[in-house]
């Protein structure tokens, strides 16, 4: 009975600390993202603004994806593992903000919230916060429980994931025929879908290259860097097979502004190939018989 009663009031620990890191995500927000204070600090009405409730909901998903990696381990004490518990999960939640923080810096560094949600209520800049901030949830919850609590490792490894993530958001250029920034600008749909689509599809594959056993920092790290190097190489072959095989043509021409059909086309084989990517990266094992790779 007293067994019981000792995992209930844990589990009820557990329920009340996370709506703590609520609160507590809730103001570190405010801190990075001032112009966000009127958002944030009073009754906020979903239909008032759409492109505002996609920017907000999709980092509270994105809270909750990152939450999903944590554990409480009782096998401990009660208090060292509270302890730790709420360490590392107030960590994870900084390092979250931290990175969207990064990740809008490099992609969206033309362009402010205030400007884009509140004032123009631009949909495709939403769309692309939005992939962004989910994006970067699905990369730490994977450092995160590929590091088993270890702090040291988990910074080390979030600073190595987050330098391929940037580095592939720069590729988009090189993929796509749409122009980023003009259209983003011009609040079309078409770019917001396809570039959405594309980065959630980078943080899959990355998230796939950190599926190994872990030895060392050095041979994990430089099996990653190999892996992520295999996925550039395989990458454009998936591409240009879905284009064959489904004989899909660009019917775009660049003097008209693209439907928001042609971004689905661009973001869905973009996604659609990362995924197959991920299970050439992520999802052969050799066993014992070759060298890992």
């Amino acid at each position: 009975m007293n067994d019981m009663l000792d995992r209930l009031i844990i589990r009820v620990f557990f329920t009340l600390f996370t709506i703590l890191v609520l609160y507590a995500y809730k103001y570190a927000h405010y801190f990075l993202y001032p112009s966000a204070k009127k958002q944030l600090f009073r009754k906020f009405y979903p239909s008032a603004n759409s492109a505002d409730s996609l920017h907000l909901f999709s980092r509270l998903l994105g809270l909750g994806i990152v939450m999903s990696s944590f554990s409480f381990d009782q096998a401990e004490k009660v208090f060292t593992s509270a302890l730790f518990f709420s360490f590392t999960s107030l960590l994870c939640i900084i390092i979250f903000l931290v990175s969207i923080y990064i990740m809008e810096s490099i992609v969206l560094y033309n362009f402010e919230y205030s400007g884009e949600i509140i004032k123009k209520q631009n949909y495709s800049y939403a769309l692309v916060s939005a992939a962004l901030s989910l994006s970067v949830a699905f990369i730490i919850r994977t450092v995160n429980i590929q590091t088993q609590g270890n702090v040291v490792v988990f910074l080390l490894l979030w600073l190595l994931a987050m330098v391929l993530f940037g580095f592939s958001t720069k590729l988009y250029k090189l993929l796509s025929k749409l122009n980023f920034y003009q259209l983003l600008i011009q609040k079309n749909l078409a770019v917001g879908l396809s570039y959405g689509a594309f980065v959630l599809g980078c943080s899959f594959t990355i998230c796939s290259v950190f599926y190994q056993e872990y030895d060392s920092l050095e041979n994990y790290s430089l099996q990653i860097i190999l892996k992520a190097i295999l996925a550039a190489i395989v990458f454009p072959f998936f591409r240009l097979g879905i284009h064959f095989v489904y004989e899909l043509k660009n019917d775009w021409q660049e003097s008209e502004l693209p439907e928001w059909g042609y971004g689905l086309y661009e973001g869905a084989v973009f996604f659609l190939a990362c995924l197959f990517t991920s299970l050439i990266t992520g999802h052969v094992y050799f066993g014992t018989i070759y060298p890992v790779f």
